[in-house]
C-alpha cells in the first residue's frame, strides 16, 4: 500500500478467475499477461503461469496444483519453477538456507508473551512454513536439517499432527528409534483416531 516494492505485483488468486477483475489487473499492472478465464481452474491458472513465467518470478503463499511446473518451498511461500529450470538439489537447499537466515523468530517479540486474536495466526504460518520446508528436505534426504525444521514447527504449533508424522518418518529413516517413539506419545493424544499413528509405530517397531 505504501509502494514500497514496485517491482512486486500482489495478486489475490481469485482476481485470475472473475473477468470483472481483469480491467483492474491490467490497468494495475500492465506488463502483465491477463488470462480469460477457460471455464476451467486448472487450465487458466496453467495459462496464466506459461504466458507470465518468462517476465517475472512467480512465487505464492499456497502449493497450487499445476500440471506446468513445481512449486519448491522458499521461506513463508513457494518458487514455481518449470521442470527444464529446477534448480540442482543443493541449489535449493542452500537458498532454502539463505531464505530462512532473513526471517526473524516469530516468539522473539510479544507473541512470546501473548497469544490472542489475530496476531496469534502468525505462529500458525510460520510453522507451516517450516513444515513445509522440513517435508522437502526429508524427500530429498537432507534428514537433520529436515528435524531442525519440523521441530521448530512444533514448537510454534504444537497441535498440528503432520508435524509429528513428517517427523516420526524422518527418525525411522535416521534409525532413531527411541526419538520416533517419544514423538508418537505425543502425537497419538492429539487425534487417538488417527489411524497414522499405528502404522507408523509398526515402522519403528
Amino acid at each position: 500500500s505504501q509502494k514500497n516494492w514496485p517491482e512486486v505485483k500482489l495478486i489475490h488468486f481469485t482476481k485470475l478467475f472473475n473477468p470483472d477483475q481483469h480491467f483492474t489487473l491490467k490497468h494495475q499492472y500492465q506488463d502483465l499477461t491477463v488470462v480469460p478465464f477457460a471455464g476451467n481452474y486448472q487450465e487458466t491458472l496453467d495459462s496464466f503461469i506459461r504466458e507470465n513465467y518468462a517476465k517475472f518470478p512467480i512465487y505464492s503463499k499456497q502449493n497450487f496444483f499445476t500440471d506446468a511446473g513445481v512449486w519448491i518451498p522458499r521461506g513463508l511461500l513457494y518458487r514455481f519453477y518449470k521442470l527444464e529450470d529446477l534448480p540442482s538439489r543443493d541449489e535449493i537447499y542452500n537458498q532454502i538456507g539463505n531464505d530462512w537466515n532473513k526471517y526473524h523468530n516469530p516468539l522473539s517479540q510479544s507473541l512470546s508473551r501473548y497469544q490472542n486474536l489475530m496476531l496469534a495466526d502468525i505462529l500458525r504460518i510460520y510453522a507451516i512454513a517450516h513444515q513445509e520446508t522440513g517435508y522437502w528436505l526429508a524427500k530429498n534426504e537432507y534428514l537433520r536439517e529436515a528435524e531442525s525444521h519440523l521441530l521448530e514447527a512444533i514448537n510454534l504449533f504444537p497441535k498440528d499432527p503432520d508435524n509429528y508424522v513428517i517427523l516420526v518418518q524422518v527418525y525411522i529413516a535416521l534409525k532413531d528409534c527411541e526419538s520416533a517413539q517419544l514423538r508418537l506419545d505425543q502425537f497419538e493424544p492429539l487425534n487417538p483416531s488417527d489411524s497414522r499413528v499405528y502404522y507408523l509405530k509398526t515402522l519403528n517397531y
